[in-house]
Order: structure tokens, then sequence, then C-alpha cells
């Protein structure tokens, strides 16, 4: 049964058909391959196919239509059809079978049944399928609950522990900002400091580049010194003079 039109339905229902077919086990006989028969309930038209209630389709010659085997069929019941049920269609009652599927109370479903024993059974089936079909939702709707009520309970402490992380974070994020804010300043007193001592080591060197200059100029009036002391020596042994310091 297919309700909604998922494509590729022929193609599908081919695959599913091939499958059974294929019952042989090694060694079997072919002439001992058992007939199969695939019928598929579908709730929408097939595309390129004409419009019908109940369509039966074998492996026939294209050109004079005879069966090339009886034990392929494939079977398509359109249940958007169910007016369109021939005469035999209604003989076999497989316009009510087709019609159980489309009921939407089981009143309609008893009317549908009527005096039939088949389809009398099988509502009867039907209903009590769909009856421990209902408690077994109920079950799992319980079990569903109790399932997201973990689930929920699982996710607030989560949601807790996402929520104290957060904070920790948030705190430790002040710190830092705190650190940081302590970290410019000391760098910014740094800073000061820096040019402060930049500005002493170039006057330092100003002072040193002057004392080197007046040395250096004393150094030169040493040697001036020097230099006439010794001429005014020599001057003194030429005449025979002794000075005594």
């Amino acid at each position: 049964m297919q309700v909604l039109n998922k494509g590729f339905w022929p193609e599908r229902s081919i695959g599913y058909l091939a499958r059974s077919f294929d019952n042989l086990k090694r060694g079997d006989d072919y002439g001992s391959t058992k007939s199969v028969i695939h019928i598929g309930f579908l709730d929408f038209d097939l595309p390129d196919i004409p419009p019908e209630f109940y369509g039966t389709y074998k492996l026939l010659n294209v050109k004079n239509h005879s069966k090339y085997s009886d034990k392929f069929t494939l079977s398509v019941i359109n249940l958007k059809h169910i007016d369109m049920a021939t005469a035999e269609d209604k003989k076999y009652h497989i316009d009510k079978w087709a019609a159980l599927f489309k009921a939407d109370t089981w009143e309609e479903i008893k009317m549908i049944a009527g005096t039939d024993e088949y389809l009398n059974e099988v509502s009867s089936e039907l209903f009590k399928s769909l009856a421990d079909l209902a408690v077994q939702e109920e079950c799992e709707a319980r079990e569903e609950y109790y399932r997201e009520r973990q689930y929920m309970t699982d996710l607030r402490h989560e949601v807790e522990e996402v929520k104290n992380e957060l904070a920790k974070s948030t705190e430790e994020l002040a710190r830092s900002k705190e650190d940081l804010a302590r970290n410019k300043k000391d760098l910014a007193r740094n800073k000061k400091d820096l040019e402060k001592n930049k500005k002493d080591l170039e006057k330092s060197k100003k002072d040193l580049e002057k004392n080197k200059a007046d040395l250096e100029k004393k150094d030169k009036t040493i040697n001036t010194l020097n230099t006439e002391n010794v001429k005014l020596r020599k001057l003194l042994e030429q005449n025979n003079i002794s000075i005594s310091f």
C-alpha cells in the first residue's frame, strides 16, 4: 500500500515482485518456480497510465499481446477511482475491499462489510488491531512523556551548569579587565619613566660631552705650559741660572 506518491512506483513494484519471483534454490528445476502476484493499493494516479480502478499487468508480446508467462503478475488498485469499478470488480467485491481503506468511521466500515463473512472477519481483526495499536500508542506516549521529562530535567541541569560556567567566566573576565587596566596604568608610568630616563640620559650625554671638551681644553693648556716650562728650563740652563721650586 502506498498513500503518498514518492515516485517510481512501477519500478518499485517490479523490484518487489522480482525479488519474490526469485524463489528457487540452487539446483531446483525452473519448472517448479511458483507464480507471484504483486497487488498495490495506491491513493494516487500513475503517470502516463489512463486512470482506472483495477488494472492487471503481465509479460506480453508488444506486437500481438500474447502472454509470455502467467507466473509474473502486477495488479494496481487505485483508491481514488473506486467509482470506476467494473462489474467483474464488483463481482469479487474488490470495490468493497478498497472502500474499507477509505472508510473514516467504524459505522462506515460495518456498512461496507454488510453480511460478507470475510469482510466482517477482516473488520473485526482490524478493530482489534487498531484497539491494540491504541493501547500500544498510549504506552509509547507515556514512555515518550517520561523520556521527555527526563530529557528536560537533564537539560535544566545542563543549563544550570552552563550558567555557572558562564558566571565564572564573567568573573574571570572582569578580573582580567581589571588586571589589564592596571597593566595599562603601569605601562603608562613605565613609559613616563622611560621618557624621563631618556631625557636624563640625553642631559648626561651633553654634560659628558661638555666635560670632555673642558678636559681637552685643559689638556691643551697643560701641554702648552709643559712646552713653555721646557723652554724656560733650557733658557735657564743656557744662562747658568738655577731655580729651585
